[in-house]
């Protein structure tokens, strides 16, 4: 009787030990939920997509990611009105990287500003999504507009060969393929423009 009772117990403790095992090692999803629909992954891009540069200065754009929004902008259409981005828009978002390049000693990004951005083609300033874009910007680890990357301080400089870099998530009308992006630093002769291609899908 002993042998049977011995085999029962063991294969009570198996089943037991095995149901322990699979619930500690079980996958855990990592999927966040979140309100924006077809959300591409915040992930920039090795390359690129636009340069410019500066003896002091380099600036660098990359394909952050782009999401469909799920609230009106609140940017009215005159006369009339109607909403110009309601829920359902596209919004591309843009990683804008700053390189120093001042030989023993610092750039100066005091007052750094992306002013006068526009879409190639039409001339339209182009707006940004303040409502979802900075939080697709936190998710994705990038501090929100060039005030979030300098911080607290009243001045901002960049120490030789390092970088910062800041996100930006602009409305994309109808039928555009390009933003004209104007980075303005006071600290440099001349505001920098470069065209950020749009791939809308």
């Amino acid at each position: 009787m002993r042998r049977p009772l011995l085999v029962g117990l063991l294969a009570v403790g198996a089943i037991t030990l095995t149901g322990c095992v699979d619930a500690d090692t079980a996958p855990q999803s990592t999927a966040s939920s979140t309100d924006r629909t077809d959300v591409s992954p915040a992930t920039p891009d090795p390359e690129p997509v636009a340069r410019a540069a500066t003896s002091d200065l380099g600036v660098a754009v990359y394909e952050l990611g782009s999401y469909v929004t799920t609230q009106d902008s609140g940017l009215l259409r005159q006369p009339g009105g109607m909403d110009r981005f309601p829920a359902g828009s596209f919004v591309i978002v843009i990683q804008v990287s700053l390189d120093g390049f001042v030989p023993f000693g610092e750039l100066d990004l005091t007052g750094l500003t992306v002013r006068e951005t526009s879409w190639a083609g039409l001339g339209d300033t182009a707006e940004l999504d303040t409502n979802e874009g900075p939080d697709f910007a936190s998710d994705a680890g990038v501090p929100w507009g060039p005030s979030g990357a300098q911080g607290r301080g009243r001045d901002w400089t960049l120490p030789n060969h390092l970088s910062t870099s800041f996100a930006l998530a602009y409305y994309v009308p109808f039928g555009v393929s390009a933003l004209d992006l104007v980075v303005d630093v006071p600290s440099q002769r001349d505001p920098l423009t470069l065209s950020v291609p749009i791939h809308a899908e």
